[in-house]
């Protein structure tokens, strides 16, 4: 015996869009992706900023009277330095690229340093501005 009424007549059931659940799937798969991927960035560059590495040469092109000259002030970082930084216990290598920018023009300081016995000290230190291809030197 059914428990339906007797003039009860079953909806047919809708087909299931396979391809839109496959597509769904793929972006899903897409977005976690590229959300992971911003995350890495994020904490690379939070890490790098973060380093006294970075500071340093950072200060250091803020403070230079040429730079200031030439770039004009306040001078400001850009958003995305490049390079790396590599420390095994008291020792390693830094090499970076930090853009900046001030009223004038914009610039990029490329900085490299060795540590050793946990005191940097830099190989290279300069500034290239943008808009003439000056080189300033600021390796003590």
């Amino acid at each position: 015996m059914s428990n339906y009424p007797p003039d009860y007549q079953p909806q047919p059931r809708k087909p299931t869009n396979w391809a839109l659940v496959g597509c769904g799937g793929c972006l899903g798969l897409i977005v976690l992706v590229a959300l992971g991927f911003a995350a890495l960035m994020f904490v690379g560059l939070k890490a790098v900023k973060g380093s006294s590495v970075y500071t340093t040469a950072l200060k250091a092109a803020k403070d230079s009277p040429a730079v200031q000259e030439e770039l004009g002030t306040p001078i400001t970082e850009g958003a995305f330095p490049t390079g790396n930084v590599h420390l095994v216990n008291d020792e390693g290598t830094a090499d970076l690229v930090i853009p900046i920018s001030g009223p004038k023009g914009r610039g990029t300081i490329h900085y490299a340093a060795t540590r050793e016995k946990g005191v940097w000290r830099a190989t290279e230190h300069e500034v290239l501005i943008e808009r003439n291809q000056r080189k300033i030197d600021l390796t003590p």
